[in-house]
C-alpha cells in the first residue's frame, strides 16, 4: 500500500513539474493580449521621393559541432523579394512662411527632407530554395534578421544613389508652385518665392 501511495505521489509531483515547465515555456493568452496594442497617431508626413528595389536573400549557415561543419546540415533559404525607400518631409505641418515687403519675398523655411519608410513588400517573396534540416532549422529570428539587414542595405543604396537629393529638388518644385499659384491674384503676386531648409 506504502509503495502505491509513493507511486501516486511521485506521479502527482511530477505531473504539478510538468504542468510548471509548460507554463513557463509558454506564455498565457493573458500574458500575449498585454503585450498586443493598437491606436492611432496623427502624422503630417509628405512623402516625396521612393527607391524601389528587387533583391536576393540569401542564408547558408553549417551546422556545427565543436567548431567543425556537420555536412547535410546547413540552414538555408534563397529567395528574391521587391520593396522601396521613401523620402520625404517627416512633419509637414512645420514649415513657417515668412513675407517680406520691402525685399517683396515669400520665404518657406521646412524640414530637411529624410528617409520616411523602408519597407519589403511580403508578396514579392520568390523562394528558390529552402533547406528542410531537422537538425539546424531557420527560426523566425534568422528571417528578420535577415530582412532587417536588407533593408538597411537598401537604404545604404538609396542614399548613395541621391534618394535625398531627389527629394530635395521634388520638394522645392512642388512648394514653390503651390505658393505661386495660392498667391495668384493677391497683392502678394509676383513676389519672389525662396525655400529655406532647417537643419
Amino acid at each position: 500500500m506504502k509503495k502505491k501511495t509513493r507511486g501516486l505521489a511521485l506521479f502527482l509531483v511530477l505531473v504539478a513539474l510538468g504542468v510548471l515547465a509548460v507554463s513557463a515555456i509558454f506564455p498565457k493568452k493573458d500574458d500575449l493580449n498585454h503585450e498586443l496594442s493598437e491606436g492611432f497617431e496623427p502624422i503630417a508626413e509628405l512623402s516625396l521621393e521612393k527607391y524601389y528595389f528587387t533583391d536576393i536573400a540569401v542564408i547558408d549557415e553549417p551546422a556545427k559541432v565543436l567548431g567543425l561543419d556537420i555536412p547535410f546540415a546547413h540552414k538555408k533559404v534563397i529567395f528574391t523579394h521587391e520593396g522601396s525607400v521613401k523620402a520625404g518631409i517627416d512633419n509637414f505641418e512645420a514649415i513657417e512662411v515668412a513675407v517680406n515687403q520691402k525685399s517683396q519675398t515669400i520665404t518657406l523655411r521646412a524640414p530637411d527632407v529624410r528617409l520616411l519608410e523602408t519597407k519589403i513588400d511580403p508578396s514579392s517573396v520568390n523562394v528558390y530554395d529552402q533547406a528542410m534540416n531537422p537538425f539546424n532549422q531557420l527560426k523566425v529570428e534568422d528571417i528578420t534578421g535577415l530582412l532587417a539587414s536588407k533593408e538597411q542595405e537598401a537604404k545604404d543604396k538609396a542614399l548613395e544613389n541621391g534618394l535625398l537629393d531627389r527629394a530635395r529638388d521634388r520638394a522645392k518644385s512642388l512648394l514653390l508652385s503651390q505658393v505661386q499659384s495660392l498667391v495668384t491674384g493677391t497683392s502678394l503676386e509676383g513676389y519672389k518665392v525662396e525655400l529655406e531648409w532647417q537643419g
